[in-house]
């Protein structure tokens, strides 16, 4: 198997895992998703499934910088879910 045949089968296994990922996100009640990179694909999939995409650059996303935006979003009755290196710490008021 070549190596472009390789990569045409990682290529058609990542959009099917995107339609499910999204789809399951969707119906799980997930409205916003808040992400570094996504492909096209990823994009349009997420779309068609009525999610907000936002795409924010590194130092928006940052865990630093993503803080404050979690903060705000729960006291507005958000509900967070930390994953990918983000961790949630409460502020001492």
């Amino acid at each position: 198997m070549s190596v472009q045949m390789k990569l045409q089968d990682i290529y058609r296994f990542a959009i099917q895992l995107a339609k499910e990922m999204y789809e399951k996100l969707a119906d799980a009640g997930v409205g916003t998703v808040v992400l570094m990179h996504i492909p096209e694909a990823h994009l349009e999939e997420g779309r068609k499934n009525h999610l907000n995409v936002v795409v924010s650059g590194h130092m928006a996303s940052d865990p630093l910088d993503m803080k404050p935006l979690a903060y705000r979003s729960e006291e507005r009755g958000s509900e967070i879910a930390p994953c990918s290196g983000f961790i949630r710490a409460r502020r001492s008021e």
